[in-house]
């Protein structure tokens, strides 16, 4: 059994100046997710790291792609390159 919660949420900045609607989007749906997760034994668990770019760091790809699988810890790590600026609302991107 994983020591870890089903679906985790994070985020990495690139700097100050970075979208107010990306970081207030993650955060909600960070938020969401800890209610939703609650009770939930998984075999396994997913880390979503979402990467908002800024004006020290910029993601060297675009979307979505595994970073990497531990088998020891049950834990697949999922890397996602946000845009600097969403194309809509940033809630249902």
């Amino acid at each position: 059994m994983s020591a870890h919660p089903v679906l985790a949420l994070g985020v990495i900045v690139g700097g100050p100046g970075v979208s107010v609607q990306w970081s207030e989007a993650v955060t909600q749906l960070g938020r969401r997710v800890m209610e939703l997760r609650e009770g939930v034994e998984p075999p396994l668990s997913v880390n979503v790291v979402y990467q908002i770019p800024g004006q020290f760091l910029q993601p060297d790809f675009e979307g979505a792609r595994s970073g990497r699988f531990s088998r020891k810890e049950g834990c697949l790590l999922v890397q996602v390159a946000l845009p600097a600026t969403p194309t809509g609302d940033a809630r249902h991107c």
